[in-house]
C-alpha cells in the first residue's frame, strides 16, 4: 500500500502544472478562479477550480472549464437547497458559499 502511494506522489511530482487566474461571474458576485494546465503536450485537458472550495470542472478550452464549473456550481446550489435541513457542517458550509452568489 505504501509503495502505491509514493509512486503515485512520485508521478504527481513529475508532473508540472501550471496556474491561470480568472473570475466566474455569478450573479451576486464575481468569484476568483485558478485554471490549471498540465505541461504535458499530451494533456489538453483544462481544470477550473474556485480554490478552498472545492469545486471543479475540466474542459478542452478555458471557456468550457468557466461554463462547466458555473453550470456545476449552480447544480449542486440546487441540490443543497432542497436537502438543506439535512445537510452535514461541510455541505451545509458549501451551500452558505453558493447562496452568498446565487
Amino acid at each position: 500500500m505504501r509503495s502505491k502511494l509514493e509512486s503515485e506522489l512520485q508521478k504527481q511530482d513529475d508532473e508540472a502544472l501550471r496556474y491561470e487566474l480568472s473570475y466566474i461571474d455569478c450573479p451576486k458576485q464575481r468569484v476568483p478562479i485558478l485554471f490549471e494546465f498540465s505541461e504535458d503536450e499530451d494533456d489538453t485537458e483544462i481544470i477550473a477550480l474556485v480554490p478552498n472550495q472545492g469545486f471543479f470542472a475540466s474542459g478542452n478550452t478555458k471557456e468550457e472549464a468557466k461554463s462547466n464549473l458555473l453550470s456545476s456550481m449552480e447544480d449542486d446550489y440546487r441540490r443543497l437547497r432542497q436537502q438543506k435541513d439535512s445537510l452535514g457542517k461541510k455541505l451545509w458550509l458549501k451551500l452558505n458559499f453558493l447562496e452568498s452568489l446565487f
